[in-house]
């Protein structure tokens, strides 16, 4: 018996400035909906470089440093396990720019409920806001997958 199985790593963080948090209205159909910026890994690369050049990639803005601040992890239908690294940095230069990915803003945190949020994104921004929580876990109820923080 092996434990060896496909793991797919992607990182995504939360870049604050006063009240406002760095969001993406992604242009994708696979996961619509406004988005933190964050992607996957490259082969070899690690964490902290692969959360960096996503942002750039995505905001033009330029990371430079960034706290580790929870997980989430969930398994495909086909065994494949999908793993999220989240970041959060307030420690950035730059201006953000809209890329391919999609149009990027600066939206008030107050106001994050409101926005047209893309599946489980409430989730994610409470693990990368709040420090009593580290993890998003997916919970099986009826025929769908539930995103909570814990």
């Amino acid at each position: 018996m092996t434990n060896a199985h496909s793991v797919v790593l992607t990182t995504m963080c939360l870049i604050e400035k006063e009240h406002e948090v760095l969001m993406l209205r992604r242009l994708k159909t696979d996961w619509p909906g406004m988005t933190f910026p964050g992607g996957h890994l490259k082969a070899g690369e690690d964490f902290v470089d692969g959360i960096v050049r996503e942002v750039k990639e995505e905001t033009g803005i330029t990371l430079r440093s960034v706290r580790l601040c929870g997980i989430s992890q969930f398994t495909y239908d086909n065994n494949t396990r999908y793993v999220v690294v989240f970041f959060a940095s307030n420690d950035f230069d730059g201006e953000h720019i809209t890329s391919p990915e999609g149009e990027v803003m600066w939206v008030d945190r107050h106001n994050l409920h409101s926005l047209d949020l893309a599946p489980d994104i409430e989730a994610m921004y409470e693990v990368m806001d709040n420090d009593d929580c580290t993890e998003v876990r997916y919970i099986k109820k009826g025929d769908r997958w539930v995103a909570s923080a814990r």
